[in-house]
C-alpha cells in the first residue's frame, strides 16, 4: 500500500487523536503518576483533532488505497467521537480521584479507543473495519476493569473480553466467506455488485455473521445479554 501526504492529510484526526495517545505515554515514562500532565496532553489531542475534522470536512476523499473516507459520513461520527472523549475525559478526574485510580494510563485508553472508531466510521475496507473494532474493544476490555481493587470489575472486564473474542472469531469467519465470493473486501466493490452475489449462500452466510458480530458488539437483540454485566461494576466514567 502507498500514500501520499494528502492521505495523512485527510487522515489528520485520526492520526492527531492517536499521537495525542503516544504523548500520553511518553508523558507517564518521564512524569511517573502524573495524572494531570496527562489530561492536558488528552485534552490538546482531541482539540487538535476537533479542529482538523472541521478543516477536512465534506472532502469525502478516499485515500490508502480506497481503504479509507473521510467525509461527511466520517466527518460526522469522528466529532461525535471526539464529543464524547472530551466530555469522558472532563468528568473524569474527580470521580477517578475519590476511586483512587486516577492514572494516566485510563487517558490513553480513552484516546486509541476513539482512534479505533475514527477507523471504523471512515472505513471502506472489512480489514479496516475489523482494526478499528479491534482497536477499540481491546482497549474497552481494559478500561472495564481498570478499578482493579473491586472484584466486580474484574469480573466484568473477564466476561467482556472472553465473549469479545468468541464473537471476533465470528466476525473473521464472515469476513473470510465474503472475500471468498467476491475476491475483495472493499466496500464499494461488494456494494456496486452485491445482486450478483445475493445468490450464493456462502456469502449470505458471510453477511449473516458479519451482522451477528455487529449485532453483539452493540448489544443488539437477542444478543445483549451481555450488557448489564459488562455495563454496571465498572467505572462509571467507562460505562458513560
Amino acid at each position: 500500500m502507498t500514500f501520499n501526504s494528502l492521505d495523512l492529510w485527510y487522515a489528520s484526526p485520526l492520526v492527531a487523536v492517536t499521537l495525542a495517545g503516544i504523548a500520553v505515554l511518553i508523558v507517564e515514562g518521564i512524569r511517573r503518576n502524573n495524572a494531570a500532565a496527562s489530561r492536558i496532553v488528552s485534552l490538546a489531542g482531541l482539540l487538535t483533532a476537533g479542529v482538523c475534522t472541521v478543516l477536512t470536512y465534506g472532502s469525502n476523499q478516499p485515500g490508502f488505497n480506497g481503504t479509507f473516507l473521510h467525509g461527511t459520513y466520517g466527518s460526522f461520527f469522528t466529532m461525535l467521537f471526539l464529543a464524547a472523549g472530551f466530555l469522558t475525559v472532563v468528568v473524569s478526574r474527580q470521580y477517578l480521584s475519590r476511586l483512587a485510580i486516577n492514572r494516566s494510563e485510563y487517558y490513553a485508553l480513552i484516546l486509541f479507543a476513539i482512534a479505533g472508531m475514527i477507523l471504523m466510521a471512515s472505513a471502506v475496507d472489512l480489514v479496516i473495519i475489523f482494526l478499528g473494532l479491534e482497536l477499540m474493544s481491546l482497549c474497552l476490555y481494559i478500561l472495564a476493569g481498570f478499578d482493579r481493587a473491586r472484584g466486580r470489575s474484574n469480573e466484568a472486564a473477564l466476561k467482556y473480553f472472553l465473549l469479545g473474542a468468541f464473537v471476533t472469531g465470528f466476525l473473521l469467519y464472515g469476513i473470510a466467506l465474503v472475500y471468498g465470493v467476491t475476491g475483495t473486501t472493499n466496500l464499494v466493490t461488494i456494494g456496486a455488485n452485491f445482486s450478483a452475489y445475493s445468490s450464493n449462500g456462502m456469502f449470505l452466510l458471510g453477511v449473516g455473521l458479519l451482522a451477528m458480530s455487529f449485532s453483539f458488539k452493540v448489544a443488539a437483540a437477542p444478543f445483549h445479554m451481555w450488557a448489564p454485566d459488562v455495563y454496571q461494576p465498572p467505572p462509571t466514567t467507562v460505562t458513560a
